[in-house]
């Protein structure tokens, strides 16, 4: 049962233990294996709704929407135990507010507060200013996740660790650490991790048509058993990620290690590096893209793993677009190992944007550095040092069976050759 608690009673039963106080006003082509997989991305994506079917979010009684105004509350937990987390998140929910941790504290949650959700749904426009504070599911608690986000909400996490989040079927089995249902979220020198999901969005879920901010934030070592272990969009879903990470996420037998997008969705990376991650089986080590759009600016992406698509993962929609953002590194191995920097099937375009130490590695691995069967356009960029190995391996450099345009860029370095077919990159020599 979900529980509530009005701001006024609120006040009673945090006396001795909470502080509260009222602010001032205002405040296409390729080998069998890649095209199989791209025909099939609807049918997974259509087959995981289908997983999904019955597990909605928590519902929750109808409400108006209510807004922050003068007499917000500021509530201010002085113990670190998690009960009074939950009296002072009741609080300001009811009305919206900002709950102050008190610096330093481990909340270790046990059980469920309502449903699936360690805390209560969040519903208002809500702020939780930690002081380099963690929240976290106790190791032997059952299965839930950390925080959920509700519409017309929008929540701020501030300096603080989200950790160690379970989900399966009771909570759809989508977003270990946190959900966004509806609504918005916002985090600030924030780190979500070791979190948890059966199926999608080990770290983060963003449903349908939510919106995520991340800035100065770390989303690492997350695992999702299908899609996105660090972070998964859902269509028409917004991120944007400013200076931030998501390293070291996996998926055990699905997609996107690191992000996933599902058709219409968008992430725009700014400064950020997304490294370490793995799509044990499958697609998109580092970000697996299925008909959205991901732009990335000043942003790494290195040293990812998968069968197809070692660091990116790229088809349909509008593409991926790299601007001075460097892809280096990553592998794509395995049986019809083919991109291991950049798998695409839609359009790319890349700007300054090295493809460096890249590796196929299988029988007729192709493209150690780009598998390209969409439109691609590089810029001022070179392809250098990677390397398709295998017996039959083609492509060190780009293997092409689209269109690939170079404009002031270089193939270079790259083993067995520079790119296959012979004469599919206007401007690739042979050796080089």
């Amino acid at each position: 049962m979900r529980r509530a608690i009005s701001a006024a009673n609120a006040v009673c039963l945090l006396l001795g233990l909470l502080t509260l106080a009222t602010p001032q006003a205002g405040a296409q082509t390729g080998p069998p294996a890649a095209a199989e997989h791209q025909r099939s991305a609807q049918q997974r994506i259509a087959s995981l709704r289908t997983r999904l079917a019955g597990h909605a979010p928590v519902s929750l009684p109808a409400r108006t929407p209510a807004r922050v105004t003068s007499r917000a509350l500021k509530v201010t937990v002085r113990t670190c135990n998690a009960s009074d987390l939950i009296v002072a998140i009741n609080a300001v929910n009811a009305s919206g507010g900002t709950v102050n941790l008190r610096r330093g504290c481990t909340y270790t949650l046990t059980s469920p507060d309502n449903d699936s959700n360690a805390l209560p749904v969040i519903v208002n426009t809500v702020t939780i200013n930690g002081n380099g504070d963690t929240i976290e599911r106790a190791a032997t608690a059952p299965k839930f996740r950390i925080f959920e986000v509700a519409a017309p909400a929008d929540f701020t996490l501030n300096n603080l660790t989200v950790r160690n989040g379970y989900i399966g079927n009771l909570g759809g089995s989508v977003g270990g650490g946190i959900r966004v249902a509806s609504g918005r979220l916002t985090t600030n020198h924030t780190r979500i991790t070791g979190s948890i999901a059966d199926i999608a969005g080990g770290g983060v879920y963003l449903d349908n048509s939510s919106v995520g901010r991340f800035k100065a934030t770390t989303i690492d070592g997350n695992i999702a058993a299908g899609f996105g272990g660090g972070l998964y969009l859902e269509s028409s879903a917004t991120a944007t990620l400013t200076s931030s990470s998501v390293n070291g996420n996996r998926t055990t037998a699905g997609d996107g290690g690191g992000l996933y997008l599902e058709p219409s969705a968008t992430v725009k990376l700014t400064r950020c590096s997304v490294t370490g991650n793995t799509s044990t089986l499958a697609i998109g080590g580092g970000i697996a893209n299925e008909g959205g759009a991901v732009i990335a600016n000043r942003t790494r992406i290195t040293n990812n793993t998968a069968v197809q698509g070692g660091g990116i993962f790229n088809t349909g929609g509008t593409g991926f677009t790299l601007i001075s953002s460097p892809v280096i590194g990553n592998t794509a191995s395995g049986s019809g190992a083919v991109g291991g920097g950049i798998y695409s099937g839609g359009p790319l375009k890349l700007n300054s944007s090295p493809v460096e130490n890249n590796t196929a590695t299988g029988t007729n691995a192709r493209g150690g550095g780009i598998f390209n069967g969409g439109t691609a356009t590089l810029r001022k960029s070179r392809v250098v040092r990677n390397r398709a190995l295998g017996t039959g391996a083609q492509g060190g450099g780009i293997f092409n069976g689209g269109t690939v345009t170079l404009i002031a860029s270089s193939v270079a370095a790259n083993i067995p050759n520079q790119c296959a077919p012979p004469g599919s990159v206007p401007g690739c020599r042979r050796r080089g």
